[in-house]
């Protein structure tokens, strides 16, 4: 059952893609989530935990990523809550990316939040989702994808019963909280203990029949992922992209 629920929402929002990319959004702005989704990206997430996003301003940005056609948005919860789930999929986000999942009850927790009953706990009231030229009540539970963040060492002892979580996509690995949680250098993406980590979660995710996301400080590390088998990567965030970019930009005009 939990194969099938999976392969329905995932197929549903992703079609058959065989890796999706997702630009990483936390400066906040509608404009940058456009540009963003003008891009060939497949998806882009919203950042509500670090950032500058407010709750007042995802369903502009989530309405400026849909402008492009095609478009999958996402958004990272800023937290396990209910009620910030309901808002953000009543406003168009077509899956949730949740930090800090560390146990099973709190994967559950997630996915009743994601789901309208009998299924799960979900408040009818799509404000700006049932304005979607595709949104239909009856498929609505089976086209939200949900993916739990692994990022701590409670999350990592407890992957293997989280992953079984009944309607949940899949995981999603956090790397730099899930290396300061293990004990490692901050940011060393070449740690083996780390490296280990992240492969475990691919694989206990895959052999559970479930998806493995991953976010990716630039373009060269979501290649690797890539190769290790991820299903979603993220290529680094708007930030830290226009940093670079102005960076490189400023060292090129020196003279």
């Amino acid at each position: 059952c939990h194969d099938a629920m999976t392969a329905m929402a995932w197929s549903r929002v992703f079609g058959s893609k065989p890796v999706v990319r997702s630009a990483w959004a936390m400066m906040g702005s509608p404009f940058v989530a456009e540009v963003l989704a003008s891009l060939p990206y497949d998806a882009v997430t919203i950042d509500c935990q670090h950032g500058a996003t407010a709750q007042f301003n995802v369903t502009d940005m989530l309405a400026a990523i849909t402008r492009q056609q095609g478009k999958v948005p996402l958004v990272r919860l800023p937290s396990l809550s209910p009620s910030v789930v309901g808002h953000v999929l009543d406003a168009g986000a077509q899956g949730v990316i949740c930090p800090l999942v560390n146990t099973p009850a709190e994967a559950e927790e997630l996915v009743r939040a994601c789901l309208y009953p009998p299924l799960g706990s979900r408040s009818f009231g799509p404000f700006r989702s049932s304005l979607m030229q595709d949104w239909d009540f009856n498929n609505s539970n089976e086209g939200t994808v949900k993916l739990a963040m692994i990022e701590t060492r409670q999350g990592l002892d407890n992957v293997r019963d989280i992953v079984r979580t009944p309607g949940l996509d899949g995981l999603f690995v956090g790397p730099f909280d899930l290396g300061i949680g293990l004990g490692r250098p901050l940011g060393d993406m070449n740690d083996p203990e780390l490296r280990e980590a992240i492969q475990l979660v691919r694989a206990t995710a895959h052999d559970a029949g479930a998806k493995a996301g991953v976010f990716c400080r630039d373009g060269h590390f979501a290649a690797e992922m890539i190769e290790l088998g991820f299903d979603l990567v993220v290529p680094g965030s708007d930030m830290g992209v226009l940093l670079d970019a102005a960076s490189r930009s400023l060292v090129d005009c020196q003279i």
